[in-house]
């Protein structure tokens, strides 16, 4: 869907990242684009270090590709992590989704729903003293993304480069419910601590979209316990609780899936890239 680059800022010469749009299909919607920058307007003002920080965002003159100017990222995201990996070591993969959760409870604080966490969307960065930070990336097209995909669900493939969309995806996502609410997110960041404790997916056997829409909606989910049972009963539970298919009983929000971890990790949420390990 997009293109980023690196870039400098013409004035200041700070580093940036810079997203393009290159989606001739999105850039001639000017209701989808209007939307873009709706949506990037309103995550530009989420002040937390573990949310990437949007600069500014416009058109660009010669193309009319919508675009983001974005902090430069030093690092890599959780599906290269889960790729090189697998199933990371349960206090590590609960220090990881603490910092996650920690910036997702400032965009819930605010009444935004990302609506497309998943693990290419949670960045590792590295600072100069060598510690890790987790950064959510994509507020700003999360929306416009999922609508999209609403559209055209139906032609994807386990080839499809949006196919880690709906394997994140909530039951209400799922079922299309007009009302997605900030407790969808929490179910998508419980399904990929699921996966970091794991290594795996409740619904990895899927052999189609269809058949993955009914898992989710319908069929029981597979003990996290059962999968990896070196993951202590107390994670576990969060686990579980946070992709509890009774709405009412998952967390309500990605600030109390984030007040759950202290007892997890009375260390805190630190983490160095020694701790990456299988």
């Amino acid at each position: 869907m997009g293109a980023v680059y690196e870039g400098r800022n013409a004035s200041t010469l700070k580093r940036c990242a810079v997203k393009v749009l290159v989606s001739a299909e999105m850039a001639s919607s000017g209701e989808a684009v209007k939307r873009f920058f709706r949506e990037a307007r309103a995550s530009s003002v989420l002040e937390s270090d573990h949310i990437v920080q949007i600069f500014d965002s416009g058109s660009d003159p010669k193309t009319g590709f919508p675009y983001m100017v974005m902090e430069l990222l030093n690092g890599q995201d959780l599906e290269h992590v889960l790729r090189d990996k697998g199933a990371l070591q349960p206090l590590v993969a609960a220090k990881l989704v603490l910092q996650a959760a920690m910036g997702l409870a400032k965009a819930h604080e605010q009444h935004t729903v990302h609506r497309d966490i998943k693990p290419a969307n949670i960045y590792l960065t590295r600072r100069e003293s060598g510690e890790l930070v987790v950064k959510i990336l994509d507020f700003g097209i999360a929306k416009v993304k999922m609508e999209k995909f609403s559209e055209t669900s139906a032609g994807l493939t386990r080839d499809g480069s949006m196919l880690g969309t709906p394997l994140y995806m909530s039951p209400e996502q799922a079922k299309g419910a007009p009302n997605i609410d900030v407790r969808s997110d929490v179910w998508s960041l419980g399904i990929v601590l699921y996966e970091l404790l794991s290594g795996t997916l409740p619904y990895a056997d899927a052999n189609s979209l269809g058949e993955l829409m009914v898992a989710i909606i319908t069929a029981d989910l597979p003990l996290l316990q059962d999968k990896a049972p070196w993951v202590p009963p107390e994670l576990a539970e969060i686990t579980h609780r946070a992709i509890s298919r009774d709405i009412n009983r998952r967390f309500q929000s990605a600030g109390e899936l984030r007040d759950a971890f202290p007892a997890i990790v009375p260390d805190g949420a630190r983490i160095t890239p020694d701790m990456l390990q299988g």
